[in-house]
Protein backbone atom coordinates (compact mmCIF):
# COMPACT_ATOMS: atom_id res chain seq x y z
CA UNK A 1 0.00 0.00 0.00
CA UNK A 2 2.90 2.64 1.00
CA UNK A 3 4.51 1.87 -2.42
CA UNK A 4 1.43 2.51 -4.21
CA UNK A 5 0.64 5.83 -2.17
CA UNK A 6 4.44 6.58 -3.02
CA UNK A 7 3.68 6.29 -7.08
CA UNK A 8 0.38 8.11 -6.96
CA UNK A 9 2.74 10.73 -5.53
CA UNK A 10 4.87 10.04 -8.20
CA UNK A 11 2.11 10.43 -11.17
CA UNK A 12 1.51 14.09 -9.45
CA UNK A 13 4.80 15.20 -9.77
CA UNK A 14 5.12 14.01 -13.38
CA UNK A 15 1.99 15.72 -14.20
CA UNK A 16 3.31 18.77 -12.70
CA UNK A 17 6.48 18.11 -14.65
CA UNK A 18 4.29 17.49 -18.18
CA UNK A 19 2.60 20.17 -18.29
CA UNK A 20 4.69 22.98 -16.66
CA UNK A 21 3.92 25.81 -16.15
CA UNK A 22 0.21 25.21 -15.85
CA UNK A 23 -0.13 24.53 -12.63
CA UNK A 24 0.99 27.37 -11.43
CA UNK A 25 -1.47 29.03 -13.18
CA UNK A 26 -4.76 27.20 -13.93
CA UNK A 27 -7.16 29.82 -14.16
CA UNK A 28 -4.91 32.02 -16.63
CA UNK A 29 -3.12 29.48 -18.45
CA UNK A 30 -3.98 27.23 -21.69
CA UNK A 31 -1.72 24.69 -23.21
CA UNK A 32 -1.25 24.28 -26.42
CA UNK A 33 0.82 24.61 -29.40
CA UNK A 34 1.51 26.74 -32.67
CA UNK A 35 -1.98 25.54 -34.22
CA UNK A 36 -4.18 25.36 -31.26
CA UNK A 37 -7.65 26.98 -32.13
CA UNK A 38 -10.52 24.46 -31.41
CA UNK A 39 -9.87 25.01 -27.40
CA UNK A 40 -11.41 28.36 -27.76
CA UNK A 41 -14.56 26.66 -28.91
CA UNK A 42 -14.67 24.72 -25.41
CA UNK A 43 -13.89 27.44 -23.60
CA UNK A 44 -16.60 29.52 -24.90
CA UNK A 45 -19.20 26.81 -24.61
CA UNK A 46 -18.30 26.77 -21.18
CA UNK A 47 -19.15 30.73 -20.54
CA UNK A 48 -22.20 30.07 -22.99
CA UNK A 49 -23.59 27.31 -20.53
CA UNK A 50 -22.84 29.48 -16.96
CA UNK A 51 -24.83 32.51 -18.99
CA UNK A 52 -27.53 30.43 -20.03
CA UNK A 53 -28.06 29.30 -16.47
CA UNK A 54 -27.75 32.65 -15.37
CA UNK A 55 -29.83 34.26 -17.47
CA UNK A 56 -32.75 30.83 -17.77
CA UNK A 57 -31.86 30.43 -21.25
CA UNK A 58 -31.93 27.05 -23.05
CA UNK A 59 -28.43 25.59 -23.19
CA UNK A 60 -29.16 23.52 -25.61
CA UNK A 61 -29.63 26.05 -28.12
CA UNK A 62 -27.60 29.74 -28.41
CA UNK A 63 -28.66 32.90 -30.50
CA UNK A 64 -25.34 33.96 -29.94
CA UNK A 65 -24.23 32.08 -33.65
CA UNK A 66 -26.58 32.67 -36.78
CA UNK A 67 -28.90 35.43 -34.82
CA UNK A 68 -31.80 35.56 -34.89
CA UNK A 69 -32.15 31.80 -36.39
CA UNK A 70 -30.02 30.82 -33.81
CA UNK A 71 -28.36 27.20 -33.78
CA UNK A 72 -29.04 23.74 -32.35
CA UNK A 73 -25.79 22.58 -30.78
CA UNK A 74 -27.18 18.86 -30.41
CA UNK A 75 -28.84 18.70 -33.99
CA UNK A 76 -26.85 15.49 -34.51
CA UNK A 77 -29.27 14.17 -31.68
CA UNK A 78 -26.95 12.88 -29.41
CA UNK A 79 -26.09 14.17 -26.26
CA UNK A 80 -23.22 12.74 -24.21
CA UNK A 81 -24.68 13.26 -20.78
CA UNK A 82 -21.93 12.12 -19.12
CA UNK A 83 -19.62 14.85 -20.66
CA UNK A 84 -22.14 16.65 -20.14
CA UNK A 85 -23.08 16.93 -16.68
CA UNK A 86 -19.33 16.98 -15.80
CA UNK A 87 -19.23 20.16 -18.50
CA UNK A 88 -22.63 21.49 -17.06
CA UNK A 89 -21.22 21.30 -13.23
CA UNK A 90 -17.71 22.73 -13.70
CA UNK A 91 -19.40 25.43 -15.72
CA UNK A 92 -21.52 26.71 -12.91
CA UNK A 93 -19.08 26.46 -10.38
CA UNK A 94 -15.52 27.90 -11.61
CA UNK A 95 -14.49 29.98 -14.46
CA UNK A 96 -14.21 28.97 -18.17
CA UNK A 97 -10.65 28.38 -18.17
CA UNK A 98 -10.59 26.41 -14.69
CA UNK A 99 -13.02 24.10 -16.11
CA UNK A 100 -10.91 22.86 -19.56
CA UNK A 101 -7.64 22.70 -17.17
CA UNK A 102 -9.45 20.69 -14.70
CA UNK A 103 -10.62 18.13 -16.84
CA UNK A 104 -6.54 18.25 -18.23
CA UNK A 105 -4.94 17.57 -14.70
CA UNK A 106 -7.97 15.14 -13.38
CA UNK A 107 -7.75 12.85 -16.74
CA UNK A 108 -4.13 12.72 -16.85
CA UNK A 109 -4.25 11.67 -13.72
CA UNK A 110 -6.73 9.06 -14.48
CA UNK A 111 -5.43 7.96 -17.13
CA UNK A 112 -1.72 7.06 -15.18
CA UNK A 113 -3.70 5.15 -11.74
CA UNK A 114 -5.93 2.97 -14.03
CA UNK A 115 -3.22 2.16 -16.47
CA UNK A 116 -1.38 1.46 -13.55
CA UNK A 117 -3.54 -0.77 -11.26
CA UNK A 118 -4.62 -2.54 -14.82
CA UNK A 119 -1.23 -3.55 -15.39
CA UNK A 120 -0.85 -4.33 -12.07
CA UNK A 121 -3.85 -6.46 -12.39
CA UNK A 122 -2.09 -8.68 -15.44
CA UNK A 123 1.66 -8.44 -14.42
CA UNK A 124 1.80 -8.25 -11.20
CA UNK A 125 5.08 -6.24 -11.81
CA UNK A 126 5.15 -2.34 -10.17
CA UNK A 127 7.78 -1.48 -12.43
CA UNK A 128 6.66 -2.49 -15.53
CA UNK A 129 3.32 -1.17 -14.62
CA UNK A 130 4.12 2.41 -13.70
CA UNK A 131 6.05 2.09 -16.75
CA UNK A 132 3.16 1.13 -18.78
CA UNK A 133 1.29 3.91 -17.12
CA UNK A 134 3.82 6.35 -18.37
CA UNK A 135 3.62 4.92 -22.03
CA UNK A 136 -0.26 5.64 -22.15
CA UNK A 137 -0.68 8.88 -19.76
CA UNK A 138 2.06 11.23 -21.54
CA UNK A 139 1.63 9.50 -24.88
CA UNK A 140 2.02 12.50 -28.24
CA UNK A 141 -1.29 11.07 -28.82
CA UNK A 142 -2.89 12.46 -25.63
CA UNK A 143 -1.37 15.49 -25.55
CA UNK A 144 -2.55 16.46 -29.15
CA UNK A 145 -5.77 16.06 -27.36
CA UNK A 146 -5.22 18.06 -24.42
CA UNK A 147 -4.51 20.64 -27.11
CA UNK A 148 -7.52 20.92 -28.81
CA UNK A 149 -10.04 18.07 -27.86
CA UNK A 150 -10.81 18.12 -24.53
CA UNK A 151 -13.46 15.10 -24.82
CA UNK A 152 -11.20 12.87 -25.82
CA UNK A 153 -8.82 13.08 -23.28
CA UNK A 154 -11.53 10.71 -21.39
CA UNK A 155 -9.62 7.84 -23.35
CA UNK A 156 -8.59 5.98 -20.10
CA UNK A 157 -12.61 4.92 -19.81
CA UNK A 158 -11.65 2.45 -22.93
CA UNK A 159 -9.06 1.02 -20.40
CA UNK A 160 -12.20 0.40 -18.07
CA UNK A 161 -13.86 -1.26 -20.26
CA UNK A 162 -11.03 -3.66 -21.21
CA UNK A 163 -10.79 -4.33 -17.40
CA UNK A 164 -13.83 -4.93 -16.77
CA UNK A 165 -14.24 -7.25 -20.12
CA UNK A 166 -11.39 -9.15 -17.95
CA UNK A 167 -12.57 -9.43 -14.47
CA UNK A 168 -16.15 -10.68 -16.44
CA UNK A 169 -13.91 -13.51 -18.50
CA UNK A 170 -11.82 -14.36 -15.17
CA UNK A 171 -14.74 -14.24 -13.44
CA UNK A 172 -18.57 -14.29 -14.50
CA UNK A 173 -20.13 -13.23 -11.10
CA UNK A 174 -22.94 -10.86 -10.31
CA UNK A 175 -20.02 -7.54 -9.06
CA UNK A 176 -18.21 -8.51 -12.29
CA UNK A 177 -21.29 -7.83 -14.79
CA UNK A 178 -22.90 -4.73 -13.34
CA UNK A 179 -19.61 -3.21 -13.40
CA UNK A 180 -18.95 -4.26 -16.87
CA UNK A 181 -22.07 -2.47 -17.52
CA UNK A 182 -21.34 0.62 -15.85
CA UNK A 183 -18.32 0.75 -17.76
CA UNK A 184 -20.24 0.74 -20.66
CA UNK A 185 -22.89 2.81 -19.87
CA UNK A 186 -20.44 6.03 -18.70
CA UNK A 187 -18.36 5.61 -21.81
CA UNK A 188 -21.23 5.78 -24.23
CA UNK A 189 -22.30 8.73 -22.21
CA UNK A 190 -18.91 10.55 -22.44
CA UNK A 191 -17.76 10.93 -26.04
CA UNK A 192 -18.61 9.74 -29.55
CA UNK A 193 -15.16 8.78 -30.30
CA UNK A 194 -14.26 7.34 -27.09
CA UNK A 195 -17.06 4.89 -27.47
CA UNK A 196 -16.34 4.28 -30.85
CA UNK A 197 -12.85 3.04 -29.81
CA UNK A 198 -14.14 1.23 -27.22
CA UNK A 199 -16.53 -1.08 -29.17
CA UNK A 200 -13.80 -1.90 -31.54
CA UNK A 201 -11.37 -3.02 -28.43
CA UNK A 202 -14.54 -4.90 -26.71
CA UNK A 203 -15.71 -6.73 -29.90
CA UNK A 204 -11.77 -7.58 -30.52
CA UNK A 205 -11.62 -8.82 -27.34
CA UNK A 206 -14.80 -10.99 -27.61
CA UNK A 207 -13.83 -12.74 -30.66
CA UNK A 208 -10.42 -13.53 -29.90
CA UNK A 209 -11.35 -14.79 -26.30
CA UNK A 210 -13.72 -17.56 -28.46
CA UNK A 211 -10.78 -17.99 -31.39
CA UNK A 212 -8.03 -18.74 -28.83
CA UNK A 213 -7.28 -22.12 -28.54
CA UNK A 214 -10.05 -23.04 -30.93
CA UNK A 215 -7.88 -26.14 -31.67
CA UNK A 216 -8.88 -27.80 -28.27
CA UNK A 217 -11.75 -26.12 -27.89
CA UNK A 218 -13.32 -28.37 -30.79
CA UNK A 219 -11.56 -31.25 -29.01
CA UNK A 220 -12.67 -33.76 -26.41
CA UNK A 221 -12.30 -30.75 -24.19
CA UNK A 222 -15.83 -29.62 -23.33
CA UNK A 223 -15.03 -27.49 -20.41
CA UNK A 224 -13.60 -24.79 -22.32
CA UNK A 225 -16.70 -25.02 -24.58
CA UNK A 226 -18.71 -24.36 -21.34
CA UNK A 227 -16.19 -21.66 -19.97
CA UNK A 228 -16.89 -19.71 -23.53
CA UNK A 229 -20.61 -20.20 -23.02
CA UNK A 230 -20.66 -19.17 -19.47
CA UNK A 231 -19.03 -16.13 -20.95
CA UNK A 232 -20.96 -15.00 -23.90
CA UNK A 233 -24.08 -15.27 -21.67
CA UNK A 234 -22.82 -12.33 -19.34
CA UNK A 235 -21.40 -10.60 -22.10
CA UNK A 236 -25.27 -11.16 -23.83
CA UNK A 237 -26.93 -9.76 -20.25
CA UNK A 238 -24.50 -6.88 -20.00
CA UNK A 239 -25.22 -6.02 -23.77
CA UNK A 240 -29.19 -6.28 -22.78
CA UNK A 241 -29.04 -3.96 -19.57
CA UNK A 242 -26.78 -1.72 -21.28
CA UNK A 243 -28.78 -1.08 -24.26
CA UNK A 244 -31.86 -0.55 -22.27
CA UNK A 245 -29.98 1.93 -19.79
CA UNK A 246 -28.46 4.20 -22.85
CA UNK A 247 -31.47 3.68 -25.59
CA UNK A 248 -32.89 7.31 -23.69
CA UNK A 249 -29.85 8.77 -24.60
CA UNK A 250 -29.52 7.22 -27.99
CA UNK A 251 -32.72 7.10 -29.29
CA UNK A 252 -33.05 10.88 -30.50
CA UNK A 253 -29.85 10.12 -32.67
CA UNK A 254 -31.28 6.76 -33.75
CA UNK A 255 -34.42 8.59 -34.87
CA UNK A 256 -32.65 11.07 -37.08
CA UNK A 257 -30.58 8.74 -38.65
CA UNK A 258 -34.04 6.76 -39.64
CA UNK A 259 -35.34 10.11 -40.86
CA UNK A 260 -32.05 11.29 -42.89
CA UNK A 261 -33.53 11.15 -46.41
CA UNK A 262 -35.96 14.05 -44.95
CA UNK A 263 -32.93 16.08 -44.20
CA UNK A 264 -30.44 17.99 -47.22
CA UNK A 265 -27.45 15.91 -48.18
CA UNK A 266 -24.95 18.46 -48.50
CA UNK A 267 -21.86 17.58 -46.34
CA UNK A 268 -21.06 20.02 -43.40
CA UNK A 269 -20.15 20.35 -39.79
CA UNK A 270 -23.69 20.57 -39.35
CA UNK A 271 -25.08 17.65 -41.22
CA UNK A 272 -23.49 14.60 -39.84
CA UNK A 273 -25.84 11.87 -42.07
CA UNK A 274 -23.32 12.76 -45.32
CA UNK A 275 -19.93 13.19 -45.07
CA UNK A 276 -17.40 13.06 -48.04
CA UNK A 277 -15.16 10.25 -48.11
CA UNK A 278 -12.35 12.54 -48.70
CA UNK A 279 -12.89 12.85 -44.81
CA UNK A 280 -11.69 9.88 -44.22
CA UNK A 281 -8.91 9.90 -46.71
CA UNK A 282 -7.65 13.17 -45.47
CA UNK A 283 -7.52 12.14 -42.09
CA UNK A 284 -6.40 8.43 -41.65
CA UNK A 285 -3.08 7.40 -40.71
CA UNK A 286 -0.12 7.22 -42.45
CA UNK A 287 2.72 4.99 -41.91
CA UNK A 288 5.16 7.44 -40.46
CA UNK A 289 2.53 9.33 -38.29
CA UNK A 290 3.16 5.79 -36.00
CA UNK A 291 6.95 6.35 -36.28
CA UNK A 292 7.75 10.18 -36.06
CA UNK A 293 7.57 12.24 -33.02
CA UNK A 294 5.13 15.13 -32.88
CA UNK A 295 5.85 18.53 -34.68
CA UNK A 296 5.79 20.07 -31.19
CA UNK A 297 8.77 17.72 -29.83
CA UNK A 298 11.59 20.82 -28.81
CA UNK A 299 13.96 17.96 -30.31
CA UNK A 300 12.92 16.23 -33.38
CA UNK A 301 9.48 18.66 -34.50
CA UNK A 302 11.37 20.44 -37.12
CA UNK A 303 12.09 16.87 -38.52
CA UNK A 304 8.72 15.45 -38.57
CA UNK A 305 7.63 18.91 -39.48
CA UNK A 306 8.90 18.73 -43.46
CA UNK A 307 7.16 15.59 -43.76
CA UNK A 308 3.51 17.21 -42.88
CA UNK A 309 1.30 17.30 -46.43
CA UNK A 310 3.19 14.08 -47.44
CA UNK A 311 1.65 10.98 -48.12
CA UNK A 312 3.72 9.40 -45.93
CA UNK A 313 2.82 11.07 -42.70
CA UNK A 314 -0.51 13.07 -43.20
CA UNK A 315 -1.87 16.72 -43.39
CA UNK A 316 -2.31 17.29 -39.96
CA UNK A 317 -0.31 18.38 -37.14
CA UNK A 318 -2.77 17.16 -34.33
CA UNK A 319 -4.94 14.38 -35.86
CA UNK A 320 -1.69 12.50 -37.46
CA UNK A 321 -0.10 12.35 -34.13
CA UNK A 322 0.21 8.82 -33.50
CA UNK A 323 3.69 8.65 -32.08
CA UNK A 324 3.86 5.60 -30.56
CA UNK A 325 7.28 5.36 -29.41
CA UNK A 326 10.68 3.72 -30.22
CA UNK A 327 11.68 2.39 -26.55
CA UNK A 328 7.67 1.22 -26.09
CA UNK A 329 8.00 -0.70 -30.07
CA UNK A 330 11.40 -2.25 -29.10
CA UNK A 331 9.52 -3.51 -26.00
CA UNK A 332 6.50 -4.68 -28.12
CA UNK A 333 8.66 -6.23 -30.47
CA UNK A 334 10.57 -8.31 -27.68
CA UNK A 335 7.14 -9.49 -25.99
CA UNK A 336 6.14 -10.59 -29.48
CA UNK A 337 9.80 -12.77 -29.61
CA UNK A 338 8.31 -14.44 -26.56
CA UNK A 339 5.28 -14.95 -27.15
CA UNK A 340 5.58 -16.63 -30.32
CA UNK A 341 8.07 -19.04 -28.42
CA UNK A 342 5.84 -19.24 -25.38
CA UNK A 343 2.45 -19.61 -27.17
CA UNK A 344 2.51 -23.32 -28.99
CA UNK A 345 3.18 -24.74 -25.52
CA UNK A 346 1.29 -23.38 -23.44
CA UNK A 347 -1.62 -23.95 -25.25
CA UNK A 348 -1.24 -27.15 -25.99
CA UNK A 349 -1.01 -27.95 -22.34
CA UNK A 350 -3.39 -25.44 -20.80
CA UNK A 351 -5.70 -26.72 -17.98
CA UNK A 352 -8.63 -28.49 -18.65
CA UNK A 353 -11.09 -26.05 -16.63
CA UNK A 354 -9.77 -22.47 -17.77
CA UNK A 355 -8.29 -20.84 -20.46
CA UNK A 356 -6.65 -18.25 -18.91
CA UNK A 357 -4.20 -19.48 -16.24
CA UNK A 358 -0.91 -20.44 -15.52
CA UNK A 359 1.37 -19.34 -18.25
CA UNK A 360 -1.42 -19.57 -20.86
CA UNK A 361 -2.81 -16.45 -18.85
CA UNK A 362 0.32 -14.62 -20.19
CA UNK A 363 0.15 -15.74 -23.75
CA UNK A 364 -3.36 -14.58 -23.60
CA UNK A 365 -3.54 -11.40 -22.46
CA UNK A 366 -0.43 -11.10 -24.98
CA UNK A 367 -2.00 -12.48 -28.05
CA UNK A 368 -5.03 -10.12 -26.97
CA UNK A 369 -3.25 -6.88 -27.38
CA UNK A 370 -1.06 -8.13 -30.23
CA UNK A 371 -4.47 -8.82 -31.68
CA UNK A 372 -6.31 -5.61 -30.86
CA UNK A 373 -3.58 -3.74 -32.15
CA UNK A 374 -3.37 -5.33 -35.78
CA UNK A 375 -7.40 -4.23 -35.45
CA UNK A 376 -6.29 -0.86 -34.57
CA UNK A 377 -4.00 0.11 -37.15
CA UNK A 378 -6.63 -2.09 -39.82
CA UNK A 379 -9.35 0.54 -38.47
CA UNK A 380 -7.13 3.71 -38.45
CA UNK A 381 -6.90 2.88 -42.64
CA UNK A 382 -8.07 4.78 -45.12
CA UNK A 383 -11.36 3.83 -46.99
CA UNK A 384 -9.31 1.41 -49.26
CA UNK A 385 -6.32 1.02 -50.47
CA UNK A 386 -5.86 1.39 -54.36
CA UNK A 387 -3.41 -1.15 -56.07
CA UNK A 388 -3.77 -0.90 -59.69
CA UNK A 389 -7.30 -1.48 -60.93
CA UNK A 390 -7.89 -3.25 -57.77
CA UNK A 391 -9.27 -1.91 -54.27
CA UNK A 392 -8.82 -3.30 -51.11
CA UNK A 393 -11.86 -1.94 -49.22
CA UNK A 394 -10.88 -1.30 -45.34
CA UNK A 395 -13.22 -0.95 -41.84
CA UNK A 396 -13.22 2.80 -42.05
CA UNK A 397 -15.25 2.20 -45.72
Amino acid sequence: MKKDIVIIVLFIVLISVMTFPLVFNLTGYLPGFFSTDEAYATIWDSWRIKYSAVHQLDFKKTDFVAYPFGLDLFGSGFMACAYIAILYSLSLLTTPVLTFNIQIIVNLFLSLVLVYYFLRYLTRDRAASFFGAIIFGFSPYQFARVWQHISLTYNYLIVLCCFAAILLKEKPGRKQVLLMIAAIVLTFSMDYAVAYFTLIALLSFLCYSVIFGWKKKLGKNGALRRNDVVFLKKTGIVVILSVVLLLPQFSPLIGKLMNRGQVSSAASAYNPYHRSLDDLFSQSARPLSYFLPSVAHPVFGKFTEQFVGGGFYGESFTEHTLYLGWVPLLLAGIAYRRWRQLRKTSVKDMPAQNIISGDTRYTFYLGFFIFLGIVAWLFSQPPWWQWGPLKRYMPSF
